[in-house]
C-alpha cells in the first residue's frame, strides 16, 4: 500500500539498516563477549552514577561503601548495595536521583501504576525520547518490517503511557475498547496492518468485542499484538489469535517493562517463546532449569549492551535486579529491584540445559541472555499448600470456552482450608451458569486442593469496577 508519509526514506532506510546490522553482529559476536562488555559498562554505569547523582551518593556513603574497591564484577555484585523503589522514590526527592541533581533538561516524566501504593518515576530528556523512538522503530522493523508496511499503532496502554515510535500512524486511545474498535474501522482500511499495545487483560476484552462485530472482521486484516502488564498464561496467546483469526506464534509478543526503566526490558523472541513451551510440557527441563516452579514463567530475551540484569536471591527468592547501562540517562538506576520473581538465564547456559535434558535439536539461535519472569510472586496458603493467582489465571485459558465466560478478574481467599474463589463473568456471559462448576473441578484435579467457586455477574463484582483497564487487577486480599 505504500509507506507512512509520517517518515522520510532516508529515516526508514537507517532503521532498516541498522536492523539488519544489528541482528548480523549479534549472530557473529560470541555470547561470553557480549556478557563481559555488559559486565564491564555495569562496572561504568556504577563509578558515574556514584559521582554525579546526588542521592546515590547518600546512599553509598551511608552504608560506608567506597567506590575505589568495587573494581571487577564480583566485587560489584557482593559490594554494591540493592536498591528498591521504597529505598530511593520514597526517600528522596526526585531531582537528587537524577544527574547533577536537576530537573532542568528533562522533556519528560512519567510514573508507575501505584500498585504497591508507591509510585516510582522515570525521567527523559529530548535525547533520550530520540533514543527511545529509534529503539522502538528497530523493534517494530525487526518483528513487524514497519518499513515495508504502512502500520497503525493503536496505544491502548493505561495512564498516559506514550508509545513514541515514529515508523507507525500512533492512535494514543488507553484502555478504550469503543476508541479502538473506531480506529480499526476507520483507519485500518487505509493501513497495511494494525499493531495493538496493551495490557493483556484490556486487550482480551478489545478483541472479544470485536469478534462480535462484522464491521471489525479481525480475521480479515493484518493484526499484531504486544502485550504485557503482569504475567501472561501460556494459553491466552492462543485464546487471542483465535478471536482475532491471527497465528499467535507470530502475531502476538509479550512484552517485559518496567516503568521506571522503559518500556520494553524483555521481548518474547521466537526463541523465548519456544523455549516457554518446552517449560511448559516438560517438568523436568523446567526443574533443572527453575527448581520447583509452580507455573510457567513468561520468558524473553533483553539486550545486554542496554542493561545489565543480574537474579540474586532475596529472601530465598531469585528477584530481578536491573542497572542501566546508557551513560547519557538523566535518572540511572545502579542494582536496582524491582520486585519481580525472575532468574536471568544466560545463553550457554540455556543452550547447556536443553542439550543435557535431551533437547539438543531445539537450541535457541539468537545469543541474548534469557529472563524466566514469573511476576511478584504473591500467593495465598491454603491448607499446606500455596496458590499463586498464575495457577488461576492459567485454568482460565486452558478451556478457550471458560476464558471467554469471564472478565479475567477475581478474588481469591483462603476459608476452613479451603480456596474460595469470586470470579467475575463478562456481561455477555452472565447467562453461563456452568462457568464456576467447570473451574472449581479443574481447581481440584490440577492443583489438588479443595475450592469453592463463585461466578459473579459482571455489576455484581464491585471490588473490579473502579479499575476500568487503568489498574492492575487485585487477586489476593
Amino acid at each position: 500500500m505504500g509507506k507512512s508519509p509520517r517518515t522520510s526514506s532516508g529515516y526508514r532506510t537507517a532503521v532498516r539498516s541498522e536492523a539488519k546490522n544489528s541482528a548480523i553482529l549479534l549472530a557473529e559476536t560470541p555470547p561470553g563477549m557480549i556478557a563481559a562488555a555488559s559486565e564491564q559498562a555495569a562496572l561504568l554505569a556504577f563509578t558515574q552514577a556514584s559521582e554525579r547523582v546526588p542521592a546515590y551518593r547518600k546512599i553509598l556513603a551511608a552504608k560506608g561503601i567506597d567506590v575505589g574497591n568495587v573494581v571487577s564484577i564480583r566485587d560489584f555484585e557482593n559490594k554494591v548495595p540493592l536498591l528498591n523503589k521504597a529505598l530511593l522514590f520514597g526517600s528522596y526527592d526526585l531531582p537528587s536521583l537524577c544527574v547533577n541533581g536537576s530537573l532542568e533538561d528533562a522533556a519528560a516524566v512519567y510514573t508507575s501504576s501505584g500498585f504497591s501504593s508507591t509510585f516510582s518515576w522515570g525521567v527523559e530528556t529530548a535525547s533520550d525520547e530520540e533514543k527511545l523512538r529509534f529503539g522502538l522503530d528497530l523493534l517494530l522493523e525487526t518483528y513487524f518490517s514497519a518499513t515495508e508496511h504502512r502500520t497503525l499503532l493503536i496505544n491502548a496502554l493505561p495512564m498516559g503511557v506514550k508509545v513514541p515510535a515514529r515508523l507507525p500512524i500512533v492512535l494514543d486511545t488507553g484502555p478504550r475498547a469503543d476508541s479502538c474498535l473506531a480506529a480499526v474501522k476507520t483507519i485500518g482500511p487505509h493501513v497495511d496492518q494494525i499493531l495493538l499495545v496493551g495490557e493483556h487483560p484490556f486487550l482480551k476484552k478489545l478483541a472479544e468485542d470485536g469478534a462480535t462485530d462484522p464491521a471489525v472482521n479481525w480475521p480479515s486484516r493484518r493484526v499484531f499484538v504486544i502485550t504485557g502488564g503482569e504475567w501472561i498464561a501460556c494459553g491466552y496467546p492462543a485464546y487471542l489469535g483465535k478471536l482475532l483469526g491471527q497465528d499467535p506464534d507470530n502475531h502476538i509478543k509479550l512484552s517485559l517493562g518496567v516503568s521506571e526503566i522503559g518500556l520494553n526490558v524483555g521481548i518474547e523472541t521466537p526463541d523465548a517463546r519456544h523455549i516457554r513451551r518446552l517449560l511448559h510440557a516438560d517438568p523436568a527441563l523446567s526443574h533443572a532449569l527453575l527448581g520447583d516452579a509452580p507455573f510457567t514463567p513468561v520468558v524473553t530475551q533483553y539486550m545486554p549492551d542496554r542493561l545489565f540484569i543480574e537474579s540474586p536471591e532475596i529472601g530465598g527468592v531469585p528477584r530481578l535486579v536491573v542497572t542501566t547501562l546508557d551513560l547519557e540517562r538523566r535518572l540511572p538506576l545502579v542494582r536496582y529491584c524491582t520486585e519481580d520473581w525472575a532468574r536471568v538465564i544466560p545463553f550457554v547456559e540455556m543452550c547447556e540445559t536443553l542439550t543435557k535434558m535431551g533437547h539438543g535439536d531445539k537450541l535457541p539461535r539468537t545469543p541474548l541472555p534469557f529472563i524466566a519472569m514469573f511476576g511478584r510472586g504473591k500467593s495465598l496458603a491454603v491448607g499446606e499448600a500455596r496458590i499463586y493467582p498464575e495457577q488461576i489465571k492459567e485454568l482460565f485459558y486452558a478451556d478457550p470456552n471458560l476464558a471467554g465466560a469471564i472478565t479475567g478478574d477475581f478474588r481469591m481467599e483462603a476459608s476452613d482450608g479451603q480456596l474460595r474463589l469470586r470470579v467475575q463473568l463478562r456481561r455477555e456471559a452472565e447467562s453461563n451458569t456452568a462457568t464456576a462448576g467447570k473451574l472449581e473441578s479443574a481447581i481440584v484435579s490440577s492443583l489438588h486442593i479443595p475450592a469453592r467457586v463463585t461466578s459473579v455477574p459482571y455489576a455484581g463484582f464491585v471490588e473490579g469496577l473502579d479499575v476500568g483497564y487503568q489498574r492492575k487487577f487485585r487477586y489476593l486480599p
